[in-house]
């Protein structure tokens, strides 16, 4: 049973994204979800989590690299924000929680540390 992805409370845009990588920032994909991609003529489709995005063919390289790592790079990402639609599908990507960056708090965790301390996890079921 793999992780599932939120989106974001905030939505970011490719200006957010410049900033994470101009701060030597990684992105990574969710550590729950698999990506996968295939190229049909002129047309190359991202699958993740039940969705697809359809782009040109010609950017298979970064579907390419976002299905066969889980890091990326600044400098891996950076040439791809120069394509617009390169951009807007990583945008896309972040703001839907299929990728995240750290310091990305996760407001959906099972558990929030203020409200549990060790006791609560000692097995023990008596109050």
């Amino acid at each position: 049973m793999g992780q599932e992805a939120y989106p974001l409370d905030e939505p970011v845009d490719l200006e957010f994204i410049e900033e994470l990588l101009e701060d030597e920032q990684d992105i990574e994909r969710h550590p729950g979800l698999t990506f996968i991609y295939r190229v049909e003529g002129d047309v190359a489709t991202l699958y993740v989590a039940g969705e697809a995005f359809a782009v040109s063919a010609d950017l298979a390289p970064l579907l390419a690299l976002l299905t066969r790592h889980r890091f990326y790079s600044p400098g891996q990402l950076r040439p791809y924000l120069k394509e617009a639609e390169a951009s807007t599908l990583l945008v896309q990507l972040l703001n839907e929680g299929y990728l995240v960056y750290e310091g990305l708090e996760d407001e959906h965790d099972e558990y929030d540390d203020e409200e549990y301390d060790a006791d609560d996890f000692d097995g023990d079921d008596e109050e």
